[in-house]
């Protein structure tokens, strides 16, 4: 299943199997209005983020329970995603992270 975003490559979403048990069959756990948002927001690709918005539709695995977005982007325009995915801030506080991260192992 294929959208096309405006500026944008077209963008493809797959059904996907159960991340954890590898289960074909799953309920619709949350129905949104388009299972596949044509434009996905950039911001969502952020290291940090406060933004929520139209994800898509949510499943739940029937063999083992597990809730996942199902169909989602194909993985290669995830990666893109965030790989085009630029926070200033983020980048700039990146010795204050890794400190914080150093402690976090040392207790």
């Amino acid at each position: 299943m294929t959208r096309t975003a405006t500026s944008e490559k077209a963008l493809t979403y797959v059904d996907v199997h159960c991340n954890l048990c590898g289960g074909s069959t799953y309920r619709i756990k949350y129905r949104t209005a388009s299972p596949t948002p044509a434009i996905p927001n950039q911001a969502h690709y952020q290291a940090s983020t406060d933004r929520y918005g139209d994800f898509g539709q949510i499943a739940q695995c029937l063999s083992c329970g597990l809730i996942y977005s199902n169909p989602r982007l194909e993985s290669a325009d995830i990666l893109a995603m965030y790989a085009r995915s630029e926070h200033e801030e983020y980048s700039e506080e990146s010795s204050s992270r890794s400190i914080n991260a150093h402690l976090s192992l040392n207790t």
